[in-house]
């Protein structure tokens, strides 16, 4: 759900791209806006959810950063993180309503004090709009839980549509956890020619098959090139991966995940049936 959006931005910057994140027992929300995509700069709003301001994160060499006086956003109490013209780019924060905190950080053009103020004032917060995801799964485990959600043009660091839903049995990490992600046709082509995974064909599609187990944690991706548009990566590892394997696995799934093509007005706010 899309719960804050830019009122407001310089000319030539767009919207990208809308994550969800439910790790660690936090709930935020980011959206990031980019010129020319991203290389002449990005700027990104993060809304923290309800709770306790966040740490304010580190400096070069593990130095804790230390808010730094700003003028209110809308009346209500900010300060910066990294000032325009640290070296950092500029990171503004600000108490938007009870217990509630919000920031915007810039880098490349946007970067000035004058301009990050703007951006800021202009946000709506509250706002309830779902987001719509070039594919659809059905068939996934009830006891599967949510923990990070993505879409919007160039995730995979190329041009097009991306999405992405990490999933888990129980407590998500590296050793225990499902993807599901899409990224534009030919993004991947290059890197997997090398790939040390199995090829294999899968649907009459060029696919790389990678399984392996390690400290006792097993692991399955299947990278499936060129599908309706799209590069589809399903892999998952742990608890998740077991608990998959009475539904045919991780390839079982992948034949249960219907990509929709790369035309907007076709995709769905409803990925999982």
């Amino acid at each position: 759900m899309q719960r804050a959006v830019f009122g407001w931005l310089p000319t030539g910057y767009t919207p990208r791209s809308f994550t969800e994140d439910h790790q660690n027992g936090e709930h935020t929300f980011k959206v990031m806006a980019s010129l020319n995509g991203g290389r002449g700069g990005i700027v990104e709003l993060t809304d923290f959810g309800v709770g306790p301001e966040p740490i304010l994160g580190y400096l070069s060499g593990g130095i804790p950063a230390k808010p730094l006086r700003a003028a209110p956003v809308n009346g209500m109490q900010a300060h910066w993180i990294y000032k325009p013209g640290s070296g950092y780019g500029g990171k503004l924060r600000w108490h938007y309503g009870p217990h509630r905190w919000a920031e915007i950080s810039v880098q490349g053009s946007a970067n000035n004090p004058h301009t990050i103020y703007r951006i800021a004032r202009s946000v709506t917060f509250g706002m309830t709009k779902p987001t719509a995801f070039p594919f659809r799964v059905k068939g996934l485990p009830d006891d599967l839980k949510i923990y990070l959600s993505t879409a919007g043009p160039g995730l995979g660091g190329g041009s097009g549509d991306s999405a992405a839903i990490d999933f888990a049995a129980g407590a998500y990490s590296m050793d225990n956890g499902l993807e599901i992600s899409v990224r534009p046709a030919g993004l991947m082509a290059r890197q997997l020619a090398s790939d040390p995974g199995r090829k294999v064909t899968v649907d009459g599609h060029r696919a790389v098959d990678r399984r392996s187990t390690s400290g006792g944690v097993a692991r399955h991706t299947l990278i499936v090139l060129g599908v309706n548009g799209f590069d589809v990566t399903v892999g998952a590892s742990g608890q998740t991966l077991q608990r998959l394997q009475a539904t045919g696995g991780i390839t079982g799934l992948y034949h249960r995940i219907t990509v929709l093509g790369t035309a907007p007005s076709k995709w769905t706010t409803a990925p999982i049936e």
